[in-house]
């Protein structure tokens, strides 16, 4: 019964510290300090006087802004970028792909 009893304690203490990763990691997402997994795609539309536009990527498409883009120059359609997904939404920080 002991042994049963310390197993049981062993998987609720790691389901504790698996539900608190899982809250830092949400929070740091949400504050834009952890990015998402570096992803490919092209740009479909950019427009260079709002500077704003957006990338195709097989896991869907994303927003990018100008000021998110490494270099800050101006991207055109067909342009290939590396970006990862800052938080939960589907604003990306990209750097193009030569």
């Amino acid at each position: 019964m002991k042994r049963i009893n310390k197993k049981l304690a062993k998987l609720k203490a790691d389901q504790v510290v698996n539900d608190d990763l899982q809250k830092i990691v949400k929070r740091l997402k949400d504050e834009g300090i952890f990015d998402g997994p570096r992803l490919t795609g092209d740009v479909i539309f950019f427009n260079n006087v709002k500077g704003y536009g957006f990338l195709q990527a097989a896991e869907g498409s994303y927003f990018l802004h100008i000021q998110e883009v490494e270099g800050g120059q101006y991207p055109a359609k067909g342009d290939r970028f590396q970006f990862n997904v800052k938080g939960n939404n589907r604003a990306v920080k990209a750097s193009k792909i030569n």
